[in-house]
């Protein structure tokens, strides 16, 4: 999953995105305008929404995990 930055008309959508066993499970998504939701990346709506321009990647920083000393 990856996050993105939804700029269009509120909707939703039912997914079918697979459970990475074969099957395919429904995944229903709410889109506000202007806010950030997590979707597959590799979803033809999600290229459609990308190109139409509804839909920007957000980077998301990562994350630094300090090594404890001893």
């Amino acid at each position: 999953m990856s996050r993105f930055l939804y700029t269009g008309p509120d909707s939703a959508v039912t997914l079918k995105v697979s459970d990475g066993k074969g099957n395919l499970n429904d995944q229903d998504v709410l889109l506000w305008n202007n806010q950030e939701v997590e979707l597959p990346a590799d979803h033809d709506l999600v290229r459609v929404l990308m190109e139409k321009g509804r839909l920007t990647p957000v980077q998301v920083a990562p994350v630094q995990v300090e090594q404890a000393t001893t």
